[in-house]
This record gives structure tokens, C-alpha cells and sequence, in this order.
């Protein structure tokens, strides 16, 4: 169930990160918790899809976290570019 439920977030936030007025979130993975010798012996299998669903959110996690670089990085410059026009036209305003 925790499992499912992470990759449902992880999606929604992959979702969300693409270039838009809204805001991504990322989650970041949860790697699985330490165990004994025997449970990870008992539950090999299990142990082993856990590491591997670790590794598989924590690429889309990393995925996630670029395309959200890009995307801040894109509004930025559109800020910049929205800044420089306002001192522009604050200075026509101003008779400058």
C-alpha cells in the first residue's frame, strides 16, 4: 500500500513539473527500511522489489527535480523580461 501510494505522488508531481503556471512538487523517494538478516532472507523477493521501486522513484525523483530547474529557470527570464519592460514604461510615465 505505502508503495502505491508513492508512486502516485511521484507521478502527480512528474505530472505537475512540466512547464506551467503551476507549481511542481517532487517528491523524493523513501529508500526501504533496514531489516534483519533473516526478514530479508524470509522476504527476498519483497526486499528486492522494494530496492528496486527505490531506485526506479528516486530516477523519476531526479527527473522531476530538471524539469523543475528548467521550468524556474524559463520564469525567470520571463520575469526579467516583464521587469525590464515595467522600468521601461515606469520611466515614459515618469516623463524620464
Amino acid at each position: 500500500m505505502h508503495r502505491i501510494n508513492q508512486r502516485i505522488i511521484v507521478c502527480i508531481g512528474t505530472l505537475m513539473a512540466v512547464p506551467s503556471a503551476t507549481l511542481a512538487f517532487c517528491l523524493p523517494p523513501q529508500p526501504p527500511a533496514p531489516t534483519s538478516e533473516a526478514l530479508a532472507r524470509e522476504f527476498e523477493q519483497e526486499f528486492r522489489q522494494d530496492f528496486e521501486g527505490y531506485f526506479r522513484d528516486a530516477n523519476a525523483y531526479y527527473r522531476c527535480m530538471e524539469q523543475e530547474h528548467t521550468r524556474v529557470g524559463i520564469e525567470v527570464e520571463e520575469t526579467a523580461r516583464r521587469y525590464n519592460r515595467f522600468l521601461t514604461d515606469a520611466e515614459k510615465w515618469r516623463g524620464e
